[in-house]
């Protein structure tokens, strides 16, 4: 079931680009290491990632929203086994892991047909 709309995640990815690039200080991994830098790269990804999207919050509307909404599945799954592919789940894990899985879950309960364009396709 698809319940949020293409204009709250665009805002979402927003905020989740600048959780992901404060989360080392907030969840106190802030030690130089990969479970560091891992999330920061990630975050200003992303945030590159929005501007560049066909969609309410992107700026250039240079990638689909679809593309979009995979490349978001595949920056999750990085994320989400990130502390087992690096080794440093000894260290910290679970922010990686939580993070991960929203970034995972969130696209696929996303439309991914702006409200305006499904009114154009209306049998109506």
């Amino acid at each position: 079931m698809r319940i949020i709309s293409t204009k709250t995640h665009a805002r979402l990815d927003y905020m989740y680009s600048i959780l992901l690039i404060n989360s080392p200080w907030i969840f106190r991994f802030n030690d130089g290491s990969v479970a560091e830098w891992l999330p920061i790269l990630m975050g200003v990804a992303l945030l590159f990632l929005s501007l560049f999207t066909h969609y309410e919050g992107g700026v250039l509307r240079a990638l689909s929203f679809k593309t979009h909404l995979l490349l978001d599945v595949t920056g999750g799954l990085i994320l989400l086994t990130a502390p087992w592919l690096f080794r440093f789940s000894h260290e910290v894990f679970l922010p990686h892991v939580a993070l991960g899985a929203i970034a995972v879950i969130v696209p696929l309960v996303t439309k991914t047909v702006p409200y305006n364009r499904r009114i154009a396709y209306s049998v109506w």
